[in-house]
């Protein structure tokens, strides 16, 4: 499903017109009609952040299905170009091993 096929279902399915989520998310009716029929750009990622707050979605997701990736997480790989090697080496984890990797790598611990 394309990022605009799942924005207007989910307008749909919450019956949601399409003048109350432009004006929500910030953004023209026109807009949100071009990006949701796939014939407009797709908006940038403060407005991707915004629709995914109120869709009660997580913005990274709604980013990706936008192939697009938020830019605190360029920011980190531009900083410590090895975090995209590991990631490249690492691409065929599941979501759950990755999950479990998270966990076991856990927070950082505070310093006393």
């Amino acid at each position: 499903m394309t990022f605009g096929g799942y924005i207007r279902q989910w307008r749909e399915e919450h019956r949601v017109g399409l003048r109350r989520f432009a004006k929500a998310v910030g953004v023209s009716p026109t807009f949100v009609s071009k990006m949701e029929r796939g014939l407009g750009p797709l908006p940038g990622e403060e407005t991707i952040r915004n629709m995914a707050h109120i869709l009660g979605q997580d913005p990274d997701a709604l980013l990706a299905m936008a192939d697009k990736v938020a830019a605190d997480v360029q920011a980190i790989i531009i900083k410590e170009p090895a975090y995209a090697r590991f990631l490249r080496a690492h691409a065929h984890l599941t979501k759950v091993q990755w999950d479990t990797l998270a966990r076991h790598l856990g927070k950082p611990q505070d310093k006393k």
